[in-house]
């Protein structure tokens, strides 16, 4: 496992291309809009996260995942 700084034109750029998809057991109804610009919010202000779990896979996806919408 690596850390990585990313820049969010990065993560954006990845959204748009389906690079980023959230896995399908991530509860999808606390993600509502507030929370989502809060996120953002949280990381254009450079303010603490907490814990962020990135999996990178490859072509044969381990969990059924869901497209995130911009």
């Amino acid at each position: 496992m690596e850390a990585r700084n990313r820049k969010l034109s990065e993560w954006y750029g990845k959204v748009q291309q389906a690079e980023i998809k959230l896995p399908r057991f991530q509860r999808f109804e606390a993600w509502d809009r507030w929370r989502i610009c809060s996120l953002i919010e949280t990381v254009i202000r450079n303010l603490p996260l907490g814990i962020t779990l990135i999996l990178e896979v490859s072509d044969k996806e381990k969990f059924i995942s869901r497209h995130l919408v911009t």
